[in-house]
């Protein structure tokens, strides 16, 4: 590996916050699409494994983060 990229990773031509912002949207839309084509109640689904990965997202941030610097943002609100 050279060049400063990780390995498995594409160039980003200007800056990088816009260039990455529709991803989450996109995958969104395809996990959606692949429910209702897999008649998949995304809702269901969705609720069943909410707790799983609220805890294990915590777990990891806690067990990650720098001691009394856990991070807080909105998104982790939402999880």
């Amino acid at each position: 590996m050279g060049g400063g990229r990780a390995e498995g990773t594409w160039p980003i031509e200007g800056e990088a916050t816009a260039e990455l912002q529709p991803t989450p949207a996109e995958s969104l839309c395809w996990t959606v699409m692949l429910a209702n084509t897999s008649e998949i109640d995304i809702d269901q689904a969705s609720t069943g494994t909410r707790g799983t990965i609220q805890t294990d997202l915590h777990a990891t941030i806690a067990g990650t983060a720098p001691p009394g610097n856990i991070p807080t943002s909105p998104a982790l609100a939402l999880i």
